[in-house]
């Protein structure tokens, strides 16, 4: 137990690169409006797509799209290298009692 906290306090100290965002999708990623599912569609990106991200919201991506601000799931971006720092924990999505990033998840028990 020890070990995971040491872990999680090193995760979250980490500074991760984060304004400019490639797309990793398999097919189409869907823009969207606003931060849902429910929100209409205004475009589509293809993966190795680049993207300007402004904020993260949740599991959503405050991106600029076409000059306008639109959302993309953000787990279907990763960071750029050599850009613009954030915080690690803007990267995570919450699955319940577990933390995922990319392949990485970490379970709080």
């Amino acid at each position: 137990m020890k070990y995971c906290f040491l872990l999680l306090c090193i995760f979250f100290s980490l500074v991760v690169d984060a304004q400019d965002y490639r797309v990793v999708s398999r097919g189409n990623l869907h823009v969207r409006s606003g931060a849902g599912t429910e929100f209409d569609v205004i475009g589509k990106l293809v993966s190795k797509d680049t993207v300007h991200v402004l904020k993260m919201e949740g599991t959503w991506a405050q991106v600029e799209f076409d000059g306008k601000q639109a959302y993309v799931s953000k787990k279907y971006i990763m960071p750029l290298r050599g850009t613009k720092q954030q915080s690690a924990e803007d990267f995570l999505v919450d699955y319940g009692d577990c933390l995922n990033r990319d392949r990485l998840v970490i379970c709080l028990y």
